[in-house]
C-alpha cells in the first residue's frame, strides 16, 4: 500500500507541473484506483475532462468511476452516445451492457452483447453473456455457456485457465461449492509448478472459513514446490492449522518460514504471537475430569 500511495503523490506532483498532460492524468487515475482512493480519482477525472476527453482510456476510467460512485444514469447516457458515434468500440459496448444488466434492463443489454460478439468474441464477453442469464434466474443456462466454451477447446489446448474463468464467475456469485467442483476438474490441467487451480481452491475455502479442508490443499501446493517466493501458502497453512486447534503442527510449519522474507515479517510475527497466545490458553484450560 505504501508504494501505491507514493505513486499517487509522485503523479500529483507531476500534474501540478503539467495539468493538461493526458498520459499523466491517466497514470494518476490508475495509481489512485490501485491505492483505493476512488473518490479522489473521480474528482480528478471530472476536473480533467476538458483536457483528456479525447482519450479512450481516460473516458473509460472516468465513466467506470462515475457509474460506481457518481451518477450511473449519466454514465449510461454517455456510453450510449459513444455507442452511436463509435459503434465498433467493443469495450464501451461491454461496459454499457454491464450497466444495463445491473439495472436489470435485459432488453437493452442483449443487443449490445450481440454487437460486441460480432466485433470479437472472447472470455470477457462469455462472462457478461453468462451474467445476463444468471441475473435473470437462468443459472443453468449461464453454466451451460461456460461448459460449452470448455468443450470446444481442443484437448491439447485445454489448460486450467478455462476452468478458472468459470470458477471465478461462480465464486463471484457466492456459488462456492460450484466453484470448487469446477476447480477440482481444473487440477488435472494445471501447471504442476504453478498449481493455479489448487491456489484458487485455497482462496475459496479460506473465504468460507473451511480451514479443515484448506490444510491438505496447502500441503499439496507446498509439496509440489508451487508456493510463492514469500511462502504465502505455508503461512495460510499455519493459519489454517491454528484455526482448527492443531498448534503443534502450526508451530512446525511456522518454523519452516524463512526469516529472510522481510516483506512478511510483520505478518509472521503476528501469526507467531497468536499461536503462542492460543496455545497457552489451551494449555491453561482446566481438565473436564
Amino acid at each position: 500500500m505504501g508504494r501505491a500511495s507514493d505513486a499517487v503523490e509522485s503523479y500529483a506532483q507531476a500534474l501540478r507541473l503539467r495539468p493538461t498532460d493526458v498520459n499523466c492524468i491517466n497514470d494518476s487515475l490508475d495509481a489512485m484506483i490501485r491505492s483505493g482512493r476512488n473518490e479522489e480519482a473521480l474528482k480528478l477525472a471530472k476536473e480533467s475532462e476538458k483536457y483528456a476527453s479525447g482519450s479512450e482510456r481516460f473516458v473509460n476510467t472516468w465513466l467506470t468511476l462515475e457509474a460506481q460512485l457518481g451518477s450511473k444514469r449519466y454514465a449510461i447516457e454517455r456510453r450510449e452516445s459513444i455507442a452511436r458515434s463509435s459503434p465498433k468500440d467493443r469495450n464501451n459496448l461491454l461496459a454499457l451492457a454491464a450497466l444495463h444488466i445491473t439495472d436489470r434492463n435485459w432488453s437493452a443489454a442483449r443487443p449490445l452483447i450481440d454487437r460486441a460478439r460480432e466485433i470479437e468474441d472472447g472470455t470477457d464477453l462469455l462472462s457478461l453473456d453468462a451474467s445476463w442469464h444468471w441475473e435473470q434466474g437462468e443459472q443453468e443456462k449461464a453454466r451451460g455457456l461456460f461448459e460449452a466454451f470448455i468443450a470446444k477447446v481442443p484437448a491439447d489446448k485445454l489448460t486450467a485457465y478455462q476452468y478458472l474463468i468459470y470458477a471465478q464467475f461462480l465464486a463471484n456469485r457466492e456459488d462456492d461449492d460450484g466453484a470448487i467442483a469446477v476447480l477440482e476438474k481444473a487440477r488435472s490441467h494445471q501447471n504442476a509448478k504453478d498449481a493455479e487451480a489448487d491456489k484458487a481452491i485455497v482462496d475459496v475455502l479460506m473465504k468460507n472459513g473451511r480451514y479443515d479442508k484448506t490444510i491438505d490443499v496447502c500441503r499439496r501446493i507446498i509439496s509440489a514446490g508451487a508456493d510463492t517466493a514469500k511462502q504465502l501458502y505455508r503461512m495460510r497453512l499455519v493459519e489454517s492449522l491454528a484455526k482448527v486447534g492443531n498448534f503443534a503442527d502450526a508451530e512446525k510449519e511456522l518454523s519452516q518460514i524463512g526469516a529472510g522474507i522481510d516483506a512478511d515479517a510483520t505478518t509472521i510475527d503476528r501469526k507467531s504471537t497468536r499461536l503462542n497466545s492460543s496455545h497457552s490458553s489451551v494449555s491453561r484450560m482446566p481438565s473436564s475430569a
